[in-house]
């Protein structure tokens, strides 16, 4: 009876022990299956599990509209661009008594002697018939003549006056305004690339008037 009861023993002693074993195993193997489980589904994720953020990736703000502050910003350069064009003619008229179109108009005649109407209106970027207006009132104010051109008659030639060069030289600078010189000491780049922004402004807005274009801005 005594061996029989510590067979017995022996026999309930290993087979807890198998049972513990195999608990261990089949633990560890759960633990190993979902830490592979973690990794594939998230590869290149960090050890909590999320992936990391490129501090490369910039959002790009030109896929947008653009914000309101920058609109507000642009309208105000436009409003000193406005108002300092207009407060140097202002100054023109008051120190010479004439007009900022007419101060213009005086200066390419005196940077080139002998220009005629058709070229005058070239320099200034206006129509023909703007050019004559300017050249008749600037003849009857003394400020420039005509002459004909001693080889062909039809082709009359314009000339300063010494009361327009005196003029001229007491005129405030710059005697072609504000924005033209602005725009000429500007990178060329930088000039293209505004007018192509002016373009692209140009076609969005809603009312526009071409005839401007050739309208000198002292008359606008």
């Amino acid at each position: 009876m005594m061996r029989n009861r510590g067979a017995m023993c022996a026999i309930m002693a290993r087979d807890s022990i198998n049972k513990t074993t195999q608990m261990q195993s089949t633990g560890k193997e759960r633990r190993g299956s979902s830490t592979v489980k973690s990794a594939e589904a998230d590869p290149e994720g960090g050890p909590d599990g999320k992936i990391p953020i490129d501090p490369g990736h910039v959002p790009n703000p030109a896929a947008g509209p653009l914000p309101a502050e920058v609109t507000a910003d642009v309208l105000k350069q436009f409003r000193v661009i406005f108002r300092s064009v207009k407060k140097h003619f202002q100054v023109i008229e008051r120190k010479c008594g004439i007009g900022g179109s007419q101060l213009w108009a005086l200066a390419a005649i005196v940077a080139k002697p002998g220009v005629r109407v058709s070229e005058l209106a070239q320099s200034l970027s206006v129509h023909q018939s703007t050019a004559s207006n300017l050249v008749e009132h600037m003849v009857r104010l003394g400020l420039i003549q005509r002459e004909r051109d001693e080889e062909d008659q039809r082709v009359v030639r314009l000339t300063a006056t010494p009361r327009g060069n005196a003029l001229l030289a007491r005129a405030p600078q710059p005697l072609t305004g504000v924005l033209p010189d602005a725009l000429s000491h500007m990178d060329v780049k930088a000039l293209a690339s505004l007018h192509e922004g002016l373009e692209q402004l140009l076609t969005v807005m809603k009312v526009r008037d071409e005839s401007a274009s050739h309208t000198p801005l002292a008359d606008i």
